[in-house]
């Protein structure tokens, strides 16, 4: 299934966190670096769809479907993609993260 394409999740890698404005700088390293997981720095592709899975099911309590996923792929990467490279740099991602919980 194309759902089996994403990274490996055993669980909900952000249920460990509080997603907020005030997110500390090693939470804020420790998600990156689960997401990012060439250490190419940035997160693309099977990476994002891996994050926004997660960002999902931590606020809508049960897994998207991959119309749900591309649909949020393209509202994160209008607003979180700022030199519109098709990835999702750290400092983008930590933008992203501040401005979408104020």
């Amino acid at each position: 299934s194309e759902m089996a394409k994403l990274l490996p999740v055993e669980e909900n890698f952000l249920s460990k966190f509080q997603i907020r404005k005030n997110l500390t700088r090693q939470e804020f390293e420790k998600i990156w670096y689960h997401y990012d997981q060439d250490h190419n720095g940035t997160i693309a592709g099977a990476e994002l769809d891996a994050l926004i899975r997660d960002l999902y099911i931590k606020n809508n309590s049960e897994p998207p479907d991959m119309k749900t996923i591309n649909e949020q792929r393209e509202m994160i990467m209008r607003f979180a993609d700022r030199d519109k490279d098709d990835r999702i740099r750290k400092e983008e991602l930590g933008l992203f993260f501040s401005e979408s919980r104020r």
